[in-house]
């Protein structure tokens, strides 16, 4: 009897090893096809935010801080124009990466909502990413508040997403958040 369930078990152990010798060497293989995808998509972001920029250069960000990254954005001539950064907050559905760009002014030049882990609900939370409730933070100052209806949007807020108002705050907390971030740091560099 143990020799035939040792028989049995003999194929079903190969084929573990097997695939997992092929896991293996499947993610040794994306792993950095993977990474260059992530770095050359957080670019284009920056860029997309920051269009005055020609380059980024990465800053130290203060620990504590809850900024997950900040890149002073310079022109053809090397001059600042503004600044770009990160941060992780809590939206109904999980880790939402807010990424804002402001430029040297204090208003702000675009906003980008998602990150690798985005799972707000689709149709409802889901449309914090779309330009439509993104676009209202453009070239506006801050601090910004969150309205629900249109009728009370003025230059100091912007219109909740309708039936998101969990997303819609975390999303403007972390601008807010960002946005005094940024300001503090253009006060302290004198930029």
């Amino acid at each position: 009897m143990k020799s035939q369930t040792l028989k049995a078990l003999i194929p079903l152990v190969a084929i573990c090893l097997a695939a997992a010798l092929l896991l293996g060497v499947f993610n040794l293989i994306t792993e950095k096809p993977i990474q260059e995808n992530s770095l050359r998509t957080a670019m284009e972001t920056r860029r997309r935010l920051m269009p005055k920029a020609a380059n980024f250069e990465e800053t130290t960000v203060e620990p504590g801080s809850g900024i997950d990254s900040c890149y002073l954005g310079v022109d053809e001539q090397g001059s600042p124009v503004g600044y770009v950064a990160a941060a992780t907050v809590n939206g109904y559905g999980g880790e939402v990466v807010v990424t804002l760009g402001m430029n040297l002014s204090g208003r702000l030049t675009g906003l980008d909502v998602g990150g690798d882990n985005f799972s707000e609900t689709a149709g409802l939370g889901a449309l914090a990413k779309e330009p439509a409730f993104t676009g209202q933070y453009v070239e506006k100052t801050l601090p910004l508040t969150l309205v629900k209806a249109p009728a009370q949007a003025d230059a100091d807020s912007v219109e909740a997403i309708s039936g998101a108002t969990r997303t819609s705050t975390a999303v403007n907390d972390g601008v807010n958040h960002i946005g005094a971030y940024l300001l503090r740091l253009m006060e302290s560099s004198q930029l």
